[in-house]
């Protein structure tokens, strides 16, 4: 089966190159993906084939649904040799078979697949939290710079792919398995709440059980965990680790509050990373007294760092999207 997450960014890649919008990097970029492994060279005929189809439709005035999908499937089902990529051809655009197309093209890729009459659906929080409701009445809150993908067929299991952190209040179904794949590890809950941090950069995977009863399992691993319970998959070592001391900062981007007692920097940074989406770390030659004691009700990453930068005596500097706590000690 295709592999969506790798296949994903060649969609509109092929949609410019049958249109004859691609340049000739671009047309280099998708030769070599093409020639890459026999998957892809199946993809890319299956979507030059939707193209062909598509247009011998152009000048149709009124469309045989029907009639077109049953040419959709016997062409798809034929074998067919790879033509060679030819170089940009002149733009022409029919807007219609265009956006028609790209529908095929993403069939093809398996980027859109159906289980049931359901289809993948994504959900991007790319400029702060989004709180999403499923079909089933899962709530779904992302963090920024989060990012997920979900699938609730009218039956049968339902399965979520996180890449990024979010918190999980689950619609309990006993006959329908929730399941969330983030990276190496997976998540399986009937109903519950618990928070879930999937972020590529992170060495770990961290799930945090607010509520109900969920099984982890990750590199033949497997946890069941209850209420209040954390654990850790290490990427590096592919160890299932508990933690005895829940971050309960977990739920900041429900309630916009950061709650510090006592915490090391390093942990606070942690939370704070997570909570806004970036890229905070700390270079200070000594942490031991870099303690805080702080709540921080709705603030803003700026009126953070500005109260830590004045309280510490530390330097906030800023490199492109890097944020780096510099000194050589904490007052």
């Amino acid at each position: 089966m295709s592999n969506p997450e790798r296949n994903s960014n060649y969609a509109d890649l092929i949609s410019r190159y049958l249109s004859g919008e691609a340049s000739d990097a671009e047309v280099q970029t998708l030769e070599d993906w093409v020639l890459a492994d026999e998957e892809n060279k199946a993809s890319f005929v299956a979507a030059k084939k939707a193209w062909v189809l598509a247009g011998m439709r152009r000048e149709q005035s009124k469309v045989d649904v029907e009639g077109v999908w049953q040419k959709t499937q016997q062409l798809l089902e034929k074998d067919a040799p790879v033509v060679p990529l030819q170089a940009k051809r002149p733009r022409r655009l029919w807007l219609g078979i265009a956006a028609g197309v790209l529908i095929l093209v993403a069939v093809g890729l398996g980027i859109l697949w159906n289980s049931g009459g359901s289809s993948w659906e994504e959900v991007i929080a790319d400029q702060g939290t989004r709180t999403t409701e499923l079909p089933d009445g899962t709530l779904i809150s992302l963090n920024q710079g989060s990012r997920m993908r979900y699938r609730i067929p009218a039956s049968g299991e339902r399965r979520v792919q996180l890449f990024g952190g979010a918190l999980f209040d689950v619609k309990r179904a006993v006959e329908r398995p929730f399941i969330i794949e983030a990276g190496p590890v997976k998540v399986e809950v009937l109903g519950t709440s618990f928070y879930v941090d999937a972020r590529e950069e992170e060495p770990e995977v961290q799930v945090i059980v607010e509520s109900g009863e969920v099984k982890v399992s990750a590199a033949d691993k497997e946890q069941n965990l209850r209420q209040n319970d954390q654990v850790a998959f290490n990427k590096g070592t592919a160890e299932l680790i508990t933690i005895e001391k829940v971050d309960e900062n977990y739920r900041s981007l429900i309630n916009n509050d950061l709650i510090f007692k006592g915490t090391p920097i390093d942990e606070a940074v942690f939370a704070m990373n997570r909570h806004f989406g970036t890229h905070i770390s700390v270079a200070i030659t000594d942490t031991s007294n870099c303690e805080i004691d702080a709540t921080f009700e709705d603030q803003s990453l700026d009126a953070i760092l500005l109260i830590l930068e004045s309280t510490f005596g530390i330097e906030v500097n800023r490199q492109g999207d890097q944020i780096i706590l510099s000194g050589d000690s904490c007052r």
